[in-house]
């Protein structure tokens, strides 16, 4: 928790939430020693991050369009601003089309993208 300086106790519990969701993915390995936990890559959560570069990250143009519209929406508070802006230069460097501020879209399948990039 040390390494991630929750400021409360919903932080804290984002975070518990988070690396639980992830272990149970088996992309994590949290152990205990004494009092600390340490938390490690697992092989397969390995081969995910180097399959996603986020530097490269793109959104795969499908052959022939399935007629849907993807809507990417989020909402980070105005004292989170650098992460906000991080966020809509990776969508907009992804190729999705900003609708608003926090408002992208995209006729081309994006999920693992997307989950990997939150």
């Amino acid at each position: 928790m040390s390494l991630f300086k929750p400021k409360n106790y919903r932080e804290r519990f984002r975070i518990k939430r988070t690396l639980r969701a992830l272990q149970k993915q088996k992309l994590i390995d949290i152990r205990e020693k004494g009092l600390t936990s340490i938390v490690t890559i697992s092989e397969k959560g390995k081969s995910k991050v180097l399959r996603y570069n986020i530097e490269d990250l793109q959104i795969k143009p499908q052959k022939h369009w399935d007629t849907k519209w993807r809507i990417v929406m989020f909402d980070i508070p105005d004292r989170k601003r650098k992460i906000r802006r991080e966020i809509n230069f990776r969508l907009k460097d992804m190729g999705l089309i900003a609708y608003q501020e926090s408002v992208f879209i995209t006729p081309y399948e994006c999920r693992d993208e997307i989950e990997f990039l939150g």
